[in-house]
């Protein structure tokens, strides 16, 4: 019979806290919270359970992270890490300390690896802004290409790295056609959009993953 109760009560504890993850799963999605701090959250909730046991530990384990789009553009654009080192000092504040090659190799690990390092959203938004920097240059006619913000979203990324290499709207629909991803031209519109403009589209992890490796291939390709 005690075996019973206890049985009855975690059970319940074990609903309860799948209930709770749900909760901060959809306040998440609403107000934008930060993805990593959000999936760090999720496994403690549910450290008694494997990764795929449910649906939403699943949702963290296909989760970009900030480590993910590194290593991706990295791979794209065909980087080495010292070239990654000046890119992330061009875009930063000067008297920011510049990652050295053991971050970087922290950084390019897989979560579950022993010394991996989650990479600050400021590190990111100092590669994506030196990216600008590196393949375009300081503007002289006018207000700088790059400009700051504090909102680091996958549509923040897309943008940046659109104005980095110069991309055109058929560059774009060319890129996600080589991933094998189907977008139209008002699709990819919405996702330039400011937020709150009309017709302004949230940009999902599955369509920037999909960017970066349609992207890789398209760099890939003979130059005319």
């Amino acid at each position: 019979m005690h075996f019973v109760r206890w049985r009855k009560r975690i059970c319940n504890t074990t609903a309860t806290l799948l209930d709770l993850e749900i909760i901060v799963k959809f306040v998440t999605f609403i107000v934008n919270f930060d993805l990593y701090s959000f999936s760090t959250l999720s496994l403690c909730l549910l450290p008694c359970l494997h990764p795929f046991d449910h649906p939403l530990r699943a949702w963290h384990y296909n989760a970009m992270i900030r480590n993910d789009i590194l290593r991706r553009l990295r791979y794209a654009l065909g980087l080495d890490d010292q070239t990654v080192i000046q890119i992330i000092a061009l875009g930063q504040e000067p008297t920011a300390p510049v990652p050295t090659s053991e971050i970087l190799a922290a950084w390019y690990l897989k979560e579950e690896e022993p010394s991996f390092e989650p990479m600050p959203a400021k590190a990111l938004l100092a590669f994506l802004d030196g990216l600008i920097l590196h393949y375009r240059g300081p503007r002289t006619d006018g207000p700088g290409a790059v400009v700051a913000t504090t909102n680091l979203n996958n549509n923040t990324v897309l943008k940046k790295i659109r104005i980095a290499l110069s991309l055109q709207e058929d560059d774009l629909l060319e890129i996600m056609k080589l991933a094998g991803f189907a977008v139209s031209k008002n699709e990819l519109t919405a996702l330039f959009r400011k937020p709150g403009q009309r017709n302004y589209v949230e940009c999902m992890d599955q369509f920037l993953r999909n960017f970066l490796v349609g992207l890789a291939l398209y760099r890939q390709q003979p130059k005319n």
